[in-house]
């Protein structure tokens, strides 16, 4: 409209809107362009679609055609946020020249800049830098792009923004700075120049963890190697007290660990709960690192509050390996943990039969009872562990040992309705008439069960005990005594 002409109820509506909701404003500006501006589902306009592929005689034409170099898509992210991160330089500094806002940010607060030092565009960093771009301020704005740029191991990006006043010691919102990024990412180079400007070796991110300790997690050897050279604290604890070394055992990291080592880690230190690098590395079946730690120093039979040496964890989740190394270095067969559950017992009741094997080679107590009287044999019921017991049995198990409330393995299993277990209990030459301190056997709990098929099993079972079976139960027992396959039930997946 002409100068000083009355404006129309449709500019003045547009003015308002410009007032308050400016980015709206243009959106609306821009439709009015002959096409410029047709926003596909995600918002993208044909400017922004040509920046993202990087054609710069498009992104030209359609701005001398009117196209709003302002005009950003769903996530808010401008044709100039676009072209910067993929690093078109050709494209930035047309929309710069035509005047595109350089600090726009998406909705997640990521400048042009900070995509640029995302993908490693040297070219269009320095553009965005010499257009004036500050990365000395103290919002996370400033800080994404020394940040992104180190998370990606881009060193001459990292050193563009130092030299242009980026903070070092930048944090994102989990507490992690430019040095913490770079040891993730295992990149020397871009740890190197963090270092020689100032960054702080043993900064902690929220959770306490160093850049070592996140360097030895990813397994970087020569991040590990250059922190540890530059002094970095070797036993830091995080704020659960696990040390650099005991994400190494955990993660069974073995390179990293030895690294640790050399350097001086505490092979006792433990975390929360008394975890010490030794459990954990026999929790996870590590074998080398529990070689490795033994061999400086750890203690064999550390416990943790609930008691459970290495050994017990390991035979607990059937590392066969693991328990034969630590027998190998003098770990005790005969620890129990607070309940007393021996290692013997853990290992039967989860079906680890090559752990089991080796710990009764070793001349553990085949029948050692747990605080409730019961034995590894009764711990065998109750997942049809009837593997478990042969081998138990092999190694000179009592088949009729009682527990604290005089139950035997058979009585167990007649309550629970195990039919095959009974049958394998039977064959190997259990006793039925075991009672408890009430008077209860095998066959009166089966009767009050209701357990129908293991009563007429039993019946007849003791009947030919003593020599009284009559023809029909002489065929019941042979008949139901072929029938039944023992099924070899799988270990527990560990952590069940």
């Amino acid at each position: 409209a002409p100068a000083g002409a009355p404006q129309s109820a449709e500019e003045r509506r547009l003015a308002m809107l410009n007032q308050r909701f400016p980015h709206l404003a243009a959106e609306e500006r821009a439709k009015k362009l002959r096409g410029t501006h047709e926003l596909t589902s995600i918002g993208a306009s044909p400017l922004f679609a040509a920046a993202v592929l990087g054609q710069e005689q498009s992104v030209r034409a359609l701005l001398d055609a009117g196209a709003d170099a302002a005009l950003a898509n769903a996530w808010a992210a401008t044709p100039l946020y676009a072209a910067s991160a993929r690093g078109f330089a050709a494209v930035v500094e047309t929309l710069l020249s035509a005047g595109a806002n350089a600090t726009a940010l998406t909705v997640e607060d990521s400048s042009p800049l900070a995509a640029a030092a995302h993908s490693g565009s040297t070219s269009v960093v320095n553009l965005l830098l010499a257009h004036g771009v500050s990365v000395s301020g103290s919002d996370k704005a400033s800080a994404l792009p020394l940040l992104l740029a180190s998370m990606s191991g881009h060193v001459e990006v990292a050193a563009l923004l130092l030299a242009a006043g980026a903070n070092v010691s930048a944090v994102n919102p989990a507490g992690e700075t430019p040095l913490h990024m770079a040891a993730q990412a295992g990149s020397v180079p871009t740890l190197s120049l963090l270092l020689s400007a100032g960054a702080r070796i043993d900064d902690r991110t929220l959770h306490g963890e160093t850049a070592l300790y996140l360097a030895v997690d990813q397994s970087r050897i020569e991040a590990v190697e250059l922190l540890l050279a530059a002094g970095a604290e070797v036993d830091a604890r995080n704020k659960l007290g696990a040390t650099p070394l005991y994400v190494a055992a955990y993660r069974g990291f073995a390179a990293p660990a030895l690294h640790l080592l050399a350097h001086g880690a505490n092979v006792s230190l433990a975390m929360k709960g008394g975890f010490t690098p030794l459990y954990i590395a026999a929790q996870n079946g590590h074998v080398a690192l529990v070689e490795a730690l033994l061999l400086h120093g750890a203690t064999v039979d550390a416990a943790r509050e609930n008691g459970a040496t290495p050994l017990f964890i390991a035979a607990h989740r059937g590392h066969a390996g693991v328990v034969d190394t630590l027998l190998a270095h003098g770990a005790s067969v005969h620890v129990t943990d607070a309940a007393g559950t021996s290692a013997v017992y853990t290992a039967a009741e989860r079906g680890h039969l090559d752990a089991l094997r080796v710990l009764l080679q070793a001349g553990a107590d085949v029948d050692r009872k747990a605080r409730d009287g019961s034995t590894p044999l009764h711990a065998c019921v109750r997942d049809l562990r009837t593997d478990a017991m042969q081998v138990l049995l092999n190694h000179g198990a009592d088949i009729n040992a009682v527990n604290a409330d005089g139950e035997t393995a058979l009585l167990r299993a007649a309550r629970s309705g195990h039919a095959a277990t009974v049958q394998f209990l039977l064959r190997a030459g259990a006793a039925t008439d075991v009672a408890t301190r009430a008077g209860a056997t095998a066959l009166s709990e089966a009767q009050r069960a209701r357990q129908s098929k293991i009563v007429e099993l039993l019946q007849a079972h003791k009947a030919a005990a003593e020599g009284t079976a009559t023809a029909e139960q002489q065929v019941l027992l042979t008949a139901q005594m072929e029938s039944v396959r023992f099924e070899v039930v799988p270990p527990r997946t560990p952590g069940e």
